[in-house]
C-alpha cells in the first residue's frame, strides 16, 4: 500500500500475541486522543479571563478562544479499526476506509493520511510515535517518516 520506511524506534510495537505493552490496546482497533489535560488547562485560561468581565463586558469576548479550543481539545482525535479510520475534530468527522488510504507520513509534527485521489488528511491526536500502532491496525506495515 505505498508505505515506505521500515524504520521504528519500537514504540507501540505488538508483541507476538498481537498485544501492545505500552497501551494494553490490541491490534484490532486503536484510539487517539489529545490528553485531557490540554482542554482542562483552556477551562482554567477561560475561567480566568472572565474575570476581566467585571472591567469591561467587552473583555468577556476572551475567553471565548481558549473555550473553543478546550471543546477541539476534548472532540479531537482518531479512532481506526481494520475496515477504516474516523477522524474527529471540532465541528465533524470523518470516514476513511483503508482502501482509500495510499500512505501514513508524519512531517513537520503531524501526521497525514494519503488518499488515492492524493488529498492528504491530517489525523488528529497521532503523533508519529503511533504510527506502528495506527499501521498494524489496518494491516499497512512499514510507515514513512519523512
Amino acid at each position: 500500500m505505498g508505505l515506505v520506511s521500515e524504520q521504528s524506534d519500537g514504540i507501540g510495537q505488538p508483541d507476538e500475541a498481537g498485544q501492545f505493552d505500552e497501551t494494553g490496546q490490541s491490534d484490532e482497533a486503536a484510539r487517539f486522543r489529545h490528553h485531557p489535560g490540554r482542554a482542562m488547562a483552556g477551562l482554567i485560561v477561560s475561567i480566568s479571563v472572565l474575570t476581566l468581565a467585571s472591567v469591561s463586558g467587552w473583555l468577556a469576548l476572551l475567553a471565548v478562544p481558549p473555550l473553543v479550543w478546550s471543546v477541539w481539545s476534548w472532540r479531537a482525535g482518531t479512532e481506526a479499526d481494520r475496515a477504516g479510520m474516523r477522524v474527529t475534530a471540532l465541528l465533524g468527522h470523518r470516514w476513511i476506509p483503508w482502501s482509500q488510504v495510499t500512505g501514513l507520513v508524519a512531517r513537520d509534527g503531524r501526521v497525514m493520511a494519503t488518499r488515492l485521489d492524493g488529498t492528504a488528511v491530517p489525523l488528529a491526536a497521532v503523533t508519529a510515535a503511533d504510527l506502528p500502532r495506527l499501521a498494524a491496525v489496518g494491516g499497512q506495515g512499514p510507515i514513512s517518516h519523512e
